[in-house]
């Protein structure tokens, strides 16, 4: 089954309490081939201050991270207006390709940002679903991969990494 790119849309509350939108969002990167599954754009979403991160768990990577990977797009607000800055890619540890077994990992399932801290989660990542937490900080405008975490006894099907919460 193959499905459409996903989108994002801002909405700002008048005076009067009436919503409206005030921007559609996409990215720059919307499958179109073979291998699309839709690629879930705006499944999950944080926000904090002028960075918005949008998680599309379903978006098709490349020969390095497969199918359905997962990605997350930052977006930074400029003179009012939401611009794409940059995509976040899951760790690309073993080459994968259209039709592995080891594609759909769903990164940027779930998103937590604070300020330049950030931590996208990817619960399906590894040989058995074993889930994994990356951890990104900000550095001169670039969000940089610190870390990751996994579950210490390497135990498969936890999913660890279903839900993000709030950074302390």
């Amino acid at each position: 089954v193959h499905g459409p790119p996903g989108a994002a849309y801002v909405y700002r509350r008048n005076i009067f309490g009436v919503w409206h939108e005030l921007q559609r969002l996409t990215h720059s990167n919307p499958c179109l081939g073979e291998y699309c599954y839709g690629d879930r754009f705006g499944t999950s979403v944080s926000v904090s201050g002028n960075t918005m991160m949008i998680g599309a768990r379903g978006a098709v990577g490349d020969e390095i991270n497969g199918i359905q990977s997962g990605a997350v797009y930052v977006f930074e607000l400029n003179n009012g207006t939401w611009v794409e800055q940059q995509k976040l890619n899951p760790c690309p540890c073993t080459p994968i390709y259209p039709g592995s077994t080891r594609s759909g990992n769903n990164f940027g399932y779930d998103i937590s940002i604070e300020g330049d801290t950030a931590v996208v989660t990817a619960p399906f990542i590894g040989a058995g679903g074993d889930g994994s937490v990356y951890l990104y900080e900000r550095t001169d405008g670039v969000w940089i991969r610190q870390q990751n975490f996994t579950p210490i006894d390497g135990a498969n099907s936890y999913y660890f990494g279903v839900r993000a919460k709030k950074i302390i």
